[in-house]
């Protein structure tokens, strides 16, 4: 199928479910994709994008099985939350510098992010991804480049007690250490913004040593069960 330059934006839920797509070109002339625009259709193995195109809406292409690639344009800024999750088979992903925003899970549970082997990935404009290299207690540098994480980047992960950022990370989004059931403590010192869920379930987690005044959502620390001990509060509570 093709999707001709004059359609400017495609539409959220535009071509949901649909089985019967194999192959989508997207022309030149096309700036967006809307949510969940191609949710889970599941026989879609190609899909060509336009050197136009701006924003990758959440949901996107949610749980496309088959698709085996991926080239987001280098103008592309804005990839949404789950846009490629489940997406099993992608294997061969580029996220080009232009990308300053990847939401949450974005790619997880693609072929790309879990067999990747490294110890962590950066997609995009310095943003998190992935981590995976965990001791007890872990340190992270300035020196991999990390501007950014994305939400879910921590996710899950069970060997973690103790985690530093560097000072440069101000903003923790939705998810971005959620059911870190061992996680205990965490420094990270730029930190002024806590985003949903961030520390969902984090069952463990008694201290949290943030920027002075940081906020966060009202569930942030939604599960963290131990949080009466923490040695820091937020300064303000954001509904």
């Amino acid at each position: 199928m093709v999707i001709p330059g004059t359609v400017k934006s495609i539409g959220d839920n535009a071509f949901y479910y649909s089985d019967n797509l194999f192959e989508v070109i997207v022309e030149e002339g096309v700036e967006s994709i809307g949510s969940a625009a191609f949710y889970s259709c599941k026989n879609l193995t190609r899909v060509t994008l336009p050197s136009t195109l701006k924003t990758i809406g959440d949901y996107a292409f949610y749980g496309c099985a088959d698709l085996t690639e991926i080239v987001i344009p280098e103008n592309v800024t804005e990839i949404g939350k789950m846009a490629f999750y489940n997406c099993l088979s992608l294997k061969d992903v580029t996220v080009p510098a232009s990308v300053s925003e990847i939401g949450a899970y974005a790619f997880t549970n693609t072929f790309w992010r879990e067999n990747d082997g490294s110890d962590y990935m950066i997609a995009g404009d310095g943003i998190l991804i992935r981590y995976n290299l965990f001791e007890n207690a872990t340190v992270i540098t300035d020196t991999i480049g990390i501007k950014k994480i994305a939400g879910g980047a921590f996710a899950e992960t069970y060997r973690l007690a103790e985690i530093t950022l560097p000072e440069s990370i101000t903003e923790l989004p939705e998810f971005a250490f959620s059911s870190c059931n061992t996680l205990v403590k965490i420094t990270a010192k730029g930190v002024a913004a806590v985003g949903p869920r961030a520390f969902n379930n984090c069952t463990k987690l008694t201290t949290v040593d943030f920027a002075d005044g940081y906020t966060a959502d009202a569930d942030a620390f939604n599960g963290c069960t131990m949080m009466n001990g923490a040695s820091e509060e937020p300064t303000e509570i954001t509904e």
